[in-house]
C-alpha cells in the first residue's frame, strides 16, 4: 500500500511539474526602477553665463565652460551645462 502511494505521488508530480513549467504564472510585483544620482565635479574656465534671477539666490540658465579637470570620467573640453534653481 505504502508503495501504491508513493507511486501515485510520484506520478501526479511528474505530470504536474511540466505542466507547470511551461505556463509561469506573471510576477505579482512589479520591478521598480530606482535613479541612480551621481555627482561630477569639474573646475576649468568660465566661457558664458546667460543666468536669470528665479527668487533670491536662486538662478537658472545655462553656463559654458572650458573642464580642464574632472572626476568620475566627466569629459573634458567645452561644455554646457543647465543650471536649474540653483543656490548660491
Amino acid at each position: 500500500m505504502k508503495k501504491l502511494a508513493a507511486l501515485a505521488v510520484l506520478a501526479l508530480i511528474g505530470v504536474v511539474g511540466p505542466a507547470r513549467a511551461d505556463n509561469p504564472k506573471p510576477p505579482t510585483q512589479v520591478a521598480k526602477c530606482v535613479p541612480n544620482h551621481r555627482g561630477f565635479k569639474a573646475s576649468g574656465t568660465l566661457i558664458s553665463a546667460t543666468l536669470t534671477a528665479q527668487r533670491a539666490w536662486s538662478y537658472n540658465g545655462p553656463l559654458e565652460v572650458n573642464v580642464t579637470k574632472a572626476n568620475h570620467r566627466a569629459p573634458p573640453g567645452n561644455q554646457t551645462y543647465t543650471l536649474t534653481d540653483a543656490r548660491v
